[in-house]
């Protein structure tokens, strides 16, 4: 038995936890995607896989921040990732979550994660790169304001596993940080992914 019965739209888990945020504005952002099915939870939650959810979501979207290495079935569960053809985002402060674990390094593409500092209320240009990459297609070049991570640089050559292609597009503000839209393999899977690092 499906724990979406009829459910049409992109069914996404939203695993949030160790990181305040402003829910009201979050839960805006997702509900202004008509064709996302967000489904807000803790990484408790998601373990525990009542239902057989884990399974059934086509999307998960991590905005959390917990530290320790995972173990036992948290540890299992997240070590699925990237095994099947669910897609797999990792947003913001996520990509600081579980600094020492090399499994969350590899998922993320980034080495050195537990190394960084950040600023507040810095005004970012993003420039997109290539619009008609299938990622960024449509997308207009654009101003923000944000925190920024301070890290290893993007650019910098890193040495890669055997299954790993480099970034094809890479745009960088002064801080170094850096907007890539590729596709890239992931235990064998083709991915599409967009950070801001």
């Amino acid at each position: 038995m499906s724990a979406f019965p009829g459910t049409p739209t992109i069914k996404t888990a939203v695993i949030t936890g160790n990181h305040p945020f402003d829910v009201p504005a979050f839960h805006t952002m997702l509900r202004a995607l008509p064709e996302v099915d967000s489904y807000l939870q803790d990484l408790a939650n998601l373990v525990a896989d009542t239902q057989g959810a884990f399974d059934q979501y086509d999307v998960l979207l991590f905005y959390n921040f917990h530290q320790p290495t995972p173990e036992g079935k948290a540890r299992a569960t997240l070590e699925r990732l990237g095994t099947t053809k669910q897609g797999i985002v990792v947003l913001h402060h996520a990509l600081l979550a579980f600094p020492e674990w090399p499994f969350w390094s590899e998922l993320c593409d980034l080495q050195d994660r537990g190394t960084f500092s950040y600023d507040h209320g810095q005004t970012l240009d993003l420039a997109v790169v290539d619009p008609t990459h299938p990622v960024t297609e449509g997308m207009p070049s654009w101003q923000m304001v944000d925190e920024t991570y301070l890290m290893q640089d993007a650019r910098r050559e890193q040495p890669r596993p055997a299954h790993h292609r480099p970034p094809q597009e890479h745009a960088h503000d002064r801080l170094g940080t850096a907007v890539r839209a590729d596709a890239r393999p992931v235990r064998g899977l083709r991915t599409r992914s967009r950070d801001l690092c």
